[in-house]
């Protein structure tokens, strides 16, 4: 149902019968803010909306801007707004915690596991302008020095949220100041897949300073890899975050990202992603009843990018959909982990690949510094294991003596040579002694 109203010679349709009473009853906009941004008089220009609340994580952010104007295209595989967004001059808006600073460089997608359900990144150039910006916003009183110091040599600050909790990722411009600045709140305790993994005691650093952006995360562990020091709430996360990098698995890999990153900036002041159809609820509030009527679950990813520039913020979005080359593009040196598997021991040496007659695959030989041999299914499950004297000498060779197909493995040991069939068990006809 639509009403319809002219008025001074300009016909009005609206499907809501409140903004026609409030247009007759000259309830109309005023504030110095929109009457800024309806003169821009840009023809590129398809709407103009309010953006006072942003919904990233839980909770949603409040007085973020007043108001955007933008231009919105619906394509056949994406929807893509571009435009500016301005804040009001009298009250401090979030967007504003950005101004003096320049946008740097977004790398957080390098770390991002695939099964990621959102990030907030968001960066500057000077801590200390940053600092005071977000306290100005926020009314929050100045946290101890020694406590700040940490983030004088970071760029980059994301929050990551994944299936099995949440984790905080810090980009270093200069890792050992960084690694030196927290070495007080950090102890060795583990290694998993040879990165150390620490023991993390101030797990309210990040709820203090970042508490808009933080997401409530609170962790206990942190880790570095390439750039970032990573902080997570659970060994779980960790464990996501490191073998996804490890793997060659993470959001920047994908050709849905890349797809997107090409629409944006490469660098943001404020940087939200959204993924696996967890952003139907930010994207579509933003734009309001602009896109009410559109679907957005067949877009695996929502990018929503803000760069502030003097008192403006330059503002994109891209939903892309997943097509056929972005589902089927092998990305180089990428792999899929199917099993994750925990040895007793460590491995003596690297696994090497057994063929596998039956299947056509390879399954894995393994062993572990007790000198225990494990065959292990490409499935990740331990077929058989076998106690041995010594340590495996040289190489591990593939052999068929039968000349049937069926291999053999076939390797010495200090004192012993051995050939084992797949089942484990020694090929009668070869001695193992030597």
């Amino acid at each position: 149902m639509f009403f319809t109203v002219v008025k001074d010679s300009i016909f009005i349709a609206t499907d809501s019968q409140k903004n026609i009473e409030q247009l007759l009853n000259n309830r109309i906009q005023n504030e110095s803010t929109f009457k800024k941004i309806f003169s821009l008089n840009n023809h590129n220009l398809t709407t103009i909306i309010p953006v006072k609340k942003i919904f990233t994580n839980e909770p949603s952010i409040n007085n973020f801007a007043s108001w955007a104007a933008l231009n919105i295209e619906v394509l056949p595989d994406a929807i893509s707004a571009s435009g500016v967004l301005l804040a009001n001059d009298t009250i401090p808006q979030l967007i504003s915690i950005f101004k003096g600073l320049k946008p740097q460089q977004n790398d957080i997608a390098t770390i991002t596991p695939t099964n990621a359900m959102s990030v907030i990144s968001l960066t500057f150039d000077d801590f200390s302008i940053f600092q005071r910006n977000l306290q100005k916003y926020s009314g929050a009183e100045n946290i101890s020095t020694d406590k700040t110091m940490v983030f004088e040599s970071v760029s980059e600050f994301s929050s990551i949220k994944l299936p099995q909790g949440n984790a905080i990722a810090l980009k270093s411009i200069d890792l050992d100041l960084t690694k030196e600045s927290l070495s007080k709140y950090s102890t060795p305790l583990e290694s998993f897949k040879g990165i150390t993994i620490h023991n993390f005691i101030e797990p309210n650093l990040f709820v203090d300073q970042f508490s808009i952006f933080a997401n409530d995360t609170k962790p206990v562990f942190n880790f570095i890899v390439n750039d970032f020091i990573v902080f997570a709430e659970n060994k779980e996360v960790l464990k996501n975050i490191i073998t996804s990098y490890l793997t060659n698995n993470c959001l920047s890999t994908t050709n849905y990202y890349q797809e997107a990153l090409d629409q944006i900036s490469d660098e943001s002041s404020l940087l939200i992603i959204k993924l696996n159809e967890n952003y139907t609820h930010t994207i579509s509030r933003l734009l309001n009843d602009s896109l009410k009527n559109i679907s957005f679950k067949k877009y695996p990813i929502g990018v929503l990018q803000f760069n502030y520039d003097r008192d403006f913020a330059h503002i994109n979005l891209v939903c892309k959909e997943s097509s056929a080359t972005s589902i089927k593009k092998n990305i180089p040196g990428k792999v899929t982990q199917v099993k994750s598997i925990l040895l007793e021991n460590e491995l003596l040496n690297d696994p090497i690949f057994f063929s596998n007659h039956r299947t056509g695959g390879k399954d894995l030989v393994v062993q572990d510094v007790d000198n225990t041999l494990y065959f292990i299914s490409s499935r990740g499950k331990i077929l058989w294991t076998k106690k041995l004297k010594n340590r495996i000498v040289g190489s591990v060779q593939e052999i068929d003596l039968l000349r049937n197909g069926k291999k053999q493995l076939a390797f010495t040991t200090k004192k012993s040579f051995y050939v084992l069939d797949r089942t484990g068990r020694q090929v009668a006809s070869f001695s193992n002694k030597i």
